[in-house]
């Protein structure tokens, strides 16, 4: 939205253009066609009667490859450039909710991604040059800024309104996309590397770390530490079916004011379900949760 404030008005250009003026720069526009577009046809056809060996079909595309990195380049740095001015500067001129600025940055970042990926192993069929690994080096570098700048977003969303799950899926997201950049590089570099390998184990790596995370206890541990700074917290969204929280709930529950949200987590923890599992259905944290409410009573 920022991005495109900022060239809503790029119409009005046009409105103040008299009839000569345009006719003067159709006129220009063909003639400097022509020029380079018989500079560039006597260059290839002297290149192409050279006893030189000719070039493989697929190297004739490096020219698009080179003519798309640089036009995508040139719109990651504007784009790089109003991100850091807009948070690190804090010069936002739109009134924007938190929400749509967060959601919108994540899932154009997604589709900038996988947009960047696509260019850069295209670009690996073409003949690599300086310019193509240069440009494919800085596509990277500025697609990290993206990265940090959604990054920045969602933390502002969270300071905001709190964890939740989805949220720290975003952020899981955010880091393993970065880690994806380092397989990238090398990919650039080197001839022979086997990108889609370390893609899929970096990937694997850190949904497996996921799975094994505390991810209730971690959101409840920050939306606690949240609510003794801010008086704010939403009790409902901790009332899960997980129990690697109930430990924290029993602790708010004990240092929280008589009101509305504590009177609710007491109810909810005094109907919480007791019960104990067989050796097939152990859990760790559901049995620790089990113990400290027996104890409670």
């Amino acid at each position: 939205m920022i991005f495109g404030s900022y060239f809503k008005d790029i119409g009005k250009f046009f409105q103040n253009l008299s009839t000569g003026d345009i006719i003067g720069r159709c006129i220009w526009t063909v003639v400097l066609f022509v020029y380079f577009g018989s500079v560039m046809t006597y260059l290839f056809t002297e290149y192409r009667d050279t006893k030189i060996q000719k070039k493989p079909a697929k190297e004739i595309d490096s020219y698009t490859i080179k003519l798309l990195f640089i036009s995508l380049n040139i719109i990651y740095v504007l784009f790089d450039f109003i991100q850091i001015r807009s948070l690190i500067f804090h010069r936002i001129s739109m009134d924007i909710p938190y929400s749509t600025y967060a959601r919108q940055g994540f899932f154009q970042l997604m589709a900038i991604s996988v947009l960047n990926i696509i260019i850069l192993l295209l670009s690996k069929r073409s003949k690599s040059d300086k310019f193509i690994k240069g440009s494919s080096i800085l596509m990277v570098v500025l697609t990290f800024i993206i990265i940090v700048s959604s990054f920045l977003r969602m933390s502002m969303y969270e300071a905001a309104y709190g964890y939740t799950l989805l949220r720290l899926l975003v952020y899981v997201t955010l880091i393993t996309e970065s880690i994806l950049l380092i397989p990238t590089i090398i990919y650039i570099l080197k001839k022979d590397f086997n990108v889609f390998a370390y893609y899929l184990g970096i990937i694997t790596c850190c949904y497996t770390i996921l799975a094994l995370f505390p991810v209730d206890n971690f959101i409840a541990n920050n939306n606690i530490e949240r609510y003794y700074k801010t008086d704010k917290i939403d009790v409902d969204y901790l009332m899960n079916s997980g129990c690697d929280n109930i430990p924290l709930l029993i602790e708010l529950s004990d240092r929280m004011e008589d009101g509305e949200d504590k009177n609710i987590l007491k109810d909810y923890l005094g109907t919480f379900e007791l019960r104990k599992d067989s050796i097939f259905e152990y859990n760790y944290s559901r049995n620790k949760a089990y113990s400290i409410i027996k104890n409670k009573e």
